[in-house]
């Protein structure tokens, strides 16, 4: 008979779904399967068949039978439970299938319904022995699904403290995932055994089976939903403070449920605390304690407030009585230790105050982790046991790694000792434990930056900053990591950042100028050296640290003007390159005197001397003569101070005859000559210096390599005249001044004997090797130099421009095509294809040109002549064509001169034509003006054709002047005789 109904209801529901999940407007098959079902389990007879069996069973005596049949119609009790949505139908099957699982459970053999009472519990009858339910059921069914949730439930109530349980309830909630009970066990497990983020993560899984279970069975397992949310409000109270208002909320839930609950008043007085509501706080405790006189807990919780709040001695009156209802309760014992300790004297030195309060707590508790960090402060402070502190540092850290106090102490015991292998370690896994321990994330980022791992420190700072945006140290090493990688411009902003947290802090104002030079932004640089020195005078330090930032300061200061020289004369501000110089060697002047002999071992120090001299070495011949030099005395000063081994004595002899031949060349700068010298030899002699104190081979060469660079730059300028043609900048002025360019070739070649990878050094060697006209050395020479610094375009530059000197136009090309793949920047690179263009009379002369004259890098004036010569070249071509007859480049004035035609109108000139006429004039001045007496003539000539073009005959009738002036000084009388007819 049963199995006749059971086929014929399965069949009725096969039947009736087919039909209907081809209707229009049926829905999802899961729906029209559940309510066939409901239909057709409310007409079926499956249920009352399986009473009468029972019944039939039970009156003719046969037990078996009856346990089979009963143990059926329970699983089918169960899927009726399943797919009933109305709860006064659950209500009317919850009694009969509470009686038949009671009734299985009493013969032992049925584990579904052991599991069902025991998911029950909660809203059954008080009077059920909940514990040998879940003891018979754990001793009867090895295999059950809940087995290891009801084994992990008995440690937790016997109190064990093995960390089996929690183990157990885990494994229990993978394998009953939709149980209540497993849930709930876990949760109460992981608060247990500390495992509070477990936890917290657990008790929304455990919510939602609680809640599907009631939502099923028609009931509410109120019991089960409080000890979830107790838990997890204790957990979250545990976590710390950054997790109390969640706690708060989940109390007052569990009171709105139980509204006399102990914990849960004693937990809301405890997260109030944290949350800094001290007074509602105090109303619970006391309130608790006029119910209670006896409350351990509240007695003990006044306590922890009063030591929060810096009441240490009514702290330690609520803790003695909480240990006097308790003794056995390590939490207070902690207390107690912390209030001692507090009190400070003899209660914390004395060691049966603060350290036998923590004796007691350890003994009581050996997992609790905050015995072991007091104690581990005891030894380290009091005890003068640092072996003994070590360890129980360790201990408190091995037990709870979000120890914040002992991670901190062993921390630095760990860098104190050198073990830096260690306190990452330590470090790395307190991050791990908690993730918001910002302390960690902090010394964590200081201890990578110092071993130079700046990807992970900048990890660690970023995740320390999200934790506290106020902390100005960790954006002052956030800084200098970005800074380490060479993220200058994130380090800007960093560092901006910290002067906008605290903008008195000195070294906030010293990172953002040590950020703005890296950036190549050397005045933004120096305003913030400025205010840095000035926040330095207005705060007080300890004499030697005072001392430390004045001198640092002063040589930052020196560093950024020497970068503005720099950057000026790439930007062709040639008398702020002076200015700037001059005063970078003031500064390094007054360090010097202010810091003694510790500067005569200084690389940076003879660095930046010789730096700021070659500057304004460079920049000299461009300008006119300048009688207003402050720095001349600093100039004697430091050369007088630039003491010399015996060994370079003796080589400066040779050196100083050199420099007095260059000093007698420079002779035309008149009354500043002397100055000149004098800055020569002080460039020499810091070189010479930087030599000296070079910590390493690699810096000597560099030395080296720069003091060549001096005599090289010294030569060229003294002896080579202004290129203003078609030919390479590399001149054939190798016979004026032999001595410097084999002084600066001697150079080159010891920078390459001390560091074969300089490619400074080999780069000076083709320099040096092309003026004396040795081409097959200055091409090695210009190879060596790119193969060591592949980035570079320099050395495809020169060896570019040491082809084209020689006629090889495929090679120079295909060298300055090299120079544009290595730096599209760069300015000779783009020179260099113009003068192959002008050579080759191609129509992109002018253009590439132009691109010269428009980069923002240091002018050129071989570029801007021969951009303004390009521009007459187009005015003659257009001439000729309105003329209807060529008319040549160089035409004679007298051919050319008389004829008001060859202004062409600016009417006449279209747009275009017009910008680059005035471009070409400005190209002209700029070059007038850089040329020097060497190259006026042509220039001048040149500036005057252009401005007769634009029709200002004023103004091109005095550049002709000029340059018959000019060309009658130079002896040049077909110059000066063309210039006087025009």
């Amino acid at each position: 008979m049963y199995n006749i109904e059971r086929t014929l209801d399965e069949r009725t529901i096969d039947s009736e779904i087919n039909k209907r999940k081809t209707r229009l407007g049926a829905g999802p098959i899961a729906k029209v399967r559940k309510d066939v079902t409901t239909e057709v389990w409310a007409q079926s007879g499956l249920l009352k068949t399986l009473r009468q069996l029972v019944s039939v069973c039970e009156k003719s005596g046969q037990a078996p039978a009856r346990l089979q049949w009963l143990e059926q119609l329970f699983q089918t009790l169960l899927e009726r439970f399943a797919v009933i949505d109305a709860l006064q139908d659950k209500q009317s099957f919850s009694e009969e299938l509470l009686a038949v699982a009671t009734d299985l459970a009493a013969a032992e053999t049925c584990p579904s319904a052991f599991g069902y009472l025991i998911e029950l519990s909660d809203a059954s009858s008080e009077a059920r022995d909940l514990r040998a339910l879940i003891e018979s059921y754990a001793r009867l069914f090895a295999g059950g699904e809940l087995r290891e949730s009801a084994l992990a439930w008995i440690a937790i109530e016997d109190g064990s403290h093995s960390p089996e349980a929690l183990a157990l309830a885990r494994a229990g909630c993978q394998r009953a995932p939709e149980s209540p009970f497993a849930h709930v066990q876990l949760v109460r497990a992981a608060v247990l055994y500390k495992e509070y983020r477990l936890a917290v993560s657990s008790s929304n899984a455990a919510r939602e089976a609680v809640q599907k279970f009631g939502d099923c069975f028609g009931t509410h397992l109120w019991r089960s939903m409080l000890a979830i949310d107790m838990s997890a409000a204790d957990a979250n109270t545990h976590i710390g403070p950054e997790n109390a208002a969640d706690a708060e909320y989940l109390y007052r839930k569990c009171l709105e449920v139980d509204p006399g609950n102990p914990q849960a008043i004693l937990g809301l007085g405890l997260s109030l605390c944290a949350l800094g509501n001290y007074d509602e706080c105090r109303q619970l405790l006391v309130s608790s304690l006029e119910k209670d006189k006896e409350n351990h807990l509240a007695l003990g919780a006044m306590g922890h407030v009063l030591l929060v709040e810096g009441d240490a001695n009514g702290a330690v009156e609520y803790l003695q009585q909480a240990i006097a209802v308790k003794p056995s309760h390590a939490g207070h014992h902690v207390s107690l230790g912390n209030a001692y300790w507090m009190m400070g004297d003899e209660w914390q030195q004395d060691k049966q105050y603060a350290y036998a309060s923590w004796i007691s707590a350890a003994k009581l508790d050996p997992s609790i982790s905050e015995a072991f960090s007091g104690l581990g402060k005891w030894y380290q402070q009091h005890g003068n046991d640092t072996d003994r502190a070590k360890k129980c540092f360790v201990k408190a850290v091995n037990l709870n790694r979000a120890n914040g106090d002992a991670g901190k102490a062993l921390a630095e015991m760990y860098l104190a000792e050198g073990s830096d292998d260690l306190c990452e370690d330590l470090l790395v896994k307190a991050t791990e434990a908690k993730h918001d321990q910002q302390w960690a994330w902090k010394s964590l980022g200081f201890l990578l930056l110092h071993q130079d791992n700046h990807e992970r420190a900048i990890v660690a700072f970023r995740n320390s900053l999200s934790l506290d945006r106020t902390d100005v140290l960790c954006w002052e090493g956030l800084c200098e990591s970005y800074m380490a990688i060479g993220r200058m411009g994130t380090s800007v902003k960093v560092a901006k950042k910290v002067v906008e947290l605290d903008p008195g802090r000195v070294s906030g104002h010293w990172l953002c100028a040590r950020a703005c030079l890296l950036a190549n932004d050397p005045e933004a640089s120096l305003g913030y050296f400025e205010s840095a020195a000035m926040c330095a005078s207005l705060t007080e330090f300890v004499p030697d640290l005072q001392a430390a930032w004045t001198q640092s300061l002063s040589v930052g200061r020196a560093e950024c003007l020497v970068a503005c020289a720099e950057k000026w004369y790439s930007e062709g501000l040639l008398g702020r390159v002076i200015d700037s110089s001059n005063a970078a060697l003031e500064a390094l002047l007054i360090h010097v005197a202010k810091s003694g002999g510790e500067s005569c071992s200084s690389y940076l120090i003879w660095s930046l001397i010789s730096v700021a001299c070659t500057w304004i070495l460079r920049a000299w011949p461009m300008l006119e003569t300048r009688a207003d030099l402050v720095c001349s005395e600093a100039v004697q000063q430091l050369a007088d101070g630039a003491e010399m081994s015996k060994d370079q004595l003796a080589a400066s002899e040779y050196l100083d005859q050199v420099t007095q031949t260059a000093a007698r060349e420079v002779g035309q700068f008149g009354a500043c000559d002397g100055y000149i010298q004098r800055l020569f030899v002080l460039a020499q002699r810091s070189v010479c210096q930087r030599v000296l104190v070079a910590p390493s081979a690699t810096l000597a060469a560099t030395a080296w390599a720069d003091l060549g660079s001096i005599y090289y730059d010294q030569s060229t300028r003294l002896s080579s005249p202004m290129l203003h043609t078609n030919e390479s900048s590399v001149g054939d002025g190798s016979s004026d001044l032999p001595p410097l360019l084999d002084a600066a070739m001697s150079c080159a070649l010891a920078a390459i004997q001390l560091d074969a990878s300089n490619a400074g050094a080999y780069n000076l060697q083709g320099l040096v090797a092309a003026h004396t006209q040795q081409a097959a050395l200055a091409q090695h020479a210009f190879i060596m130099a790119s193969r060591r610094s592949p980035g570079s375009g320099l050395p495809w530059a020169n060896l570019g421009f040491l082809y084209l000197h020689n006629g090889d136009i495929e090679l120079a090309n295909k060298s300055f095509s090299r120079t544009q793949m290595a730096d599209p920047e760069f300015v000779p690179g783009w020179l260099g294809q113009a003068m192959i263009a002008e050579t080759l009379g191609s129509a992109e002369a002018i253009e590439l040109f132009e691109t010269c004259l428009l980069s923002v890098s240091a002018p050129k004036p071989i570029a801007d002549y021969g951009y303004a010569r390009q521009v007459w070249k187009m005015a003659v071509e257009r001439n000729s064509r309105l003329d209807g007859k060529p008319l040549p480049l160089q035409a004679s004035v007298a051919k050319s001169g008389d004829k008001p035609g060859n202004a062409v109108s600016k009417q006449a000139l279209s747009f275009s034509e017009q910008s680059r006429l005035v471009l070409g004039i400005y190209a002209a001045r700029r070059y007038v003006a850089q040329a020097g007496d060497d190259g006026i003539s042509a220039g001048t000539h040149l500036l005057g054709m252009l401005l007769e073009q634009n029709g200002e005959y004023e103004s091109a009738a005095e550049a002709y002047l000029a340059a018959y002036a000019q060309g009658a000084a130079e002896g040049n009388g077909t110059a000066a005789e063309s210039a006087r007819m025009r």
